[in-house]
């Protein structure tokens, strides 16, 4: 306790010019109450709330009526709307169809015309791959490939945003773009 009172007596500032240490620790010990509420904080959750709740000052009338209509309009947090922005063509990531299956593979052999349709029908906003697994079984690997023909679209960022296993026809590979929300 002692060393309590003492931690805060050097912390505490003196009340008076020219008191000693002493005499500022002796004013301390009989200021300080161990246990006791302190009277200046609310003690329930209604007062608690209230000495909490900001309050804002009222408008004059004169502010209310001087309002001038062609100003912007102020959200209910203090700020400005946000303008509009232009996204920029240039600027969109491709999104990417990857083929994965084998060569020698009869439905592997039906996605080949597909994909190469798909590649040349969109050069600027789809990229398109093969990959043989039975070549080189890493992408395969990689892309945790059970089933042959796979097929996986990803997105401009490369997450994966939904893949197929077999055959897949040309016009349910562009309603699957669309139902992603990526324009082709």
């Amino acid at each position: 306790m002692a060393v309590l009172l003492a931690a805060v007596a050097m912390v505490l500032p003196a009340k008076n010019k020219g008191v000693s240490q002493q005499e500022n620790v002796s004013a301390s010990r009989s200021e300080i109450r161990v246990g006791e509420p302190d009277e200046t904080l609310p003690t329930d959750k209604k007062n608690a709330s209230e000495a909490v709740e900001e309050k804002k000052p009222p408008e004059s009338e004169a502010a209310t009526e001087n309002k001038d209509a062609s100003a912007p309009a102020v959200s209910d947090k203090g700020s400005l709307p946000e303008p509009e922005r232009k996204v920029t063509p240039a600027k969109v990531k491709k999104a990417t169809f990857i083929g994965l299956g084998a060569d020698e593979c009869v439905p592997c052999k039906m996605m080949a015309p597909i994909r190469a349709e798909l590649e040349q029908s969109y050069p600027d906003t789809l990229k398109v791959v093969f990959h043989d697994v039975w070549k080189d079984p890493s992408p395969g690997e990689k892309y945790e490939v059970r089933s042959i023909p796979t097929s996986i679209i990803l997105d401009g960022d490369g997450k994966e945003l939904y893949r197929h296993v077999g055959f897949w026809p040309k016009e349910d590979i562009l309603a699957k773009f669309k139902e992603l929300g990526i324009a082709l």
